[in-house]
C-alpha cells in the first residue's frame, strides 16, 4: 500500500508491487522520517498494477481510471491487460488464485479502481507529496518474457513524462520523486527536477525486495 497523512503522502507510481509493499513495511520509519505521526497505509491505484512509466503517465494524463467495457481487457501472458495503456491488472480478475472471466469480475474491479483514483485525487490537498517509482522487483524479467510488452528499464524521457503528468494531476509543480533502481536498469546521469535516484544492490527475493535496501533508500532520501 501507499501511505497518506495530514501533512505528507508517500504514494507508489509503480512500476510494480514492490514500491507499495516496501512503503507498507516501512510505515513506522516513514512516520519518524517525515515527522507526520498521522501517516497511515492507504491504497492507491498503482499499488498492485504493473504499469511502466510511459503507460502510467498516459493513464494519469487521460484520467483513465478504468476501461469502459470488458472488451478493452484481454489476457496477455495469462494476465489481464489493458492494451491501450500497456497496463496489467496483475492481481485482479481472480478467485481463489484462479483466473475468472473478465466480464465476471469487471464491475467489482471498476468500482475498486474508481474508488482508488478518487483517493489519488484527494492527495492534492496534502502539503507534501512524495511519489515512489521503482523497477527492482526481481521477477520483472519473467514478466517481460511472459508478456512480451513490458520494458523494465527506466529511461529519462519516460520518467520525466510520468512526473510531468503527476504534477499536472495534483496541480502542483513541487511534488517530490524517489526513484529506486538497479544500476543496470536505468539510464545513466538522469537529472530531473525534485527527483532523487537511489540505486541499490540486487537482492535474492522473488518480488518483495530487501527491507534493508529500502531502509537505506528511505533514510538517504529524507537525509538530503
Amino acid at each position: 500500500m501507499s501511505a497518506a497523512g495530514k501533512k505528507v503522502a508517500i504514494v507508489s507510481l509503480g512500476m510494480a508491487c514492490q514500491s507499495s509493499w516496501q512503503i507498507r513495511k516501512h510505515i513506522r520509519l516513514l512516520r519518524e522520517l517525515t515527522q507526520d505521526r498521522s501517516l497511515r497505509e492507504s491504497s492507491m491505484p498503482f499499488d498492485w498494477l504493473i504499469s511502466q512509466p510511459d503507460g502510467a503517465s498516459k493513464l494519469i494524463r487521460d484520467q483513465a481510471f478504468f476501461p469502459e467495457s470488458p472488451e478493452e481487457i484481454t489476457r496477455q501472458g495469462g494476465r489481464p491487460w489493458w492494451g491501450r495503456y500497456n497496463t496489467y491488472f496483475w492481481h485482479d480478475f481472480t478467485r481463489k488464485h484462479a483466473p475468472i472471466p473478465i466480464s465476471e469480475g469487471f464491475e467489482n474491479a471498476r468500482q475498486k479502481y474508481n474508488h482508488l483514483w478518487s483517493k489519488f485525487q484527494s492527495i492534492r490537498n496534502v502539503e507534501r507529496k512524495i511519489f515512489v517509482i521503482s523497477n527492482v522487483q526481481n521477477n520483472l524479467d519473467m514478466v517481460a518474457e511472459t508478456t512480451g510488452t513490458v520494458d523494465f528499464h527506466f529511461k529519462a524521457t519516460q520518467l520525466g513524462n510520468l512526473m510531468s503528468a503527476a504534477d499536472a494531476w495534483t496541480e502542483a509543480g513541487s511534488n517530490e520523486y524517489l526513484v529506486v533502481s538497479y544500476e543496470n536498469r536505468i539510464d545513466p546521469d538522469i537529472h530531473l527536477r525534485n527527483t532523487k535516484i537511489i540505486t541499490i544492490s540486487k537482492d535474492e527475493s522473488e518480488w518483495e525486495g530487501s527491507k534493508d535496501a529500502w531502509n537505506f533508500a528511505f533514510k538517504t532520501y529524507f537525509s538530503s
